[in-house]
């Protein structure tokens, strides 16, 4: 069993986005990394949900070492609920989102 935190390391710009391994390795500083994220662009799909359609996960390419690494073909809050309930090795300390490749204003 390790002290260290586990931290779920998401986007909603997809798993190759490189602000989401940015942020991942600026927490490998102070926990353990699990990184699941949408397998594609999902900007702008706010909190929603799939409901009529299969969720495929599989494994990614990890930019850390020690780093696992998944994709889902799914929206941001599917990848972050995926993660908890069926990837996590243990309980999951705390999410972090990010990070965006530009201004996030909603309108310019």
């Amino acid at each position: 069993m390790t002290d260290r935190p586990l931290v779920l390391a998401t986007n909603d710009d997809g798993i190759e986005a490189p602000g989401l391994w940015h942020l991942a390795e600026a927490v490998l500083d102070f926990a353990d990394v699990l990184v699941v994220a949408p397998a594609f662009n999902q900007s702008g799909m706010s909190a929603s949900v799939t409901l009529r359609q299969d969720l495929e996960t599989e494994r990614a390419h990890s930019l850390l070492d020690g780093v696992d690494a998944w994709q889902v073909n799914g929206t941001p809050t599917d990848a972050v609920l995926h993660g908890i309930r069926h990837l996590a090795p243990r309980h999951i300390d705390m999410i972090v989102s990010g990070v965006n490749p530009g201004p996030n204003v909603g309108r310019d």
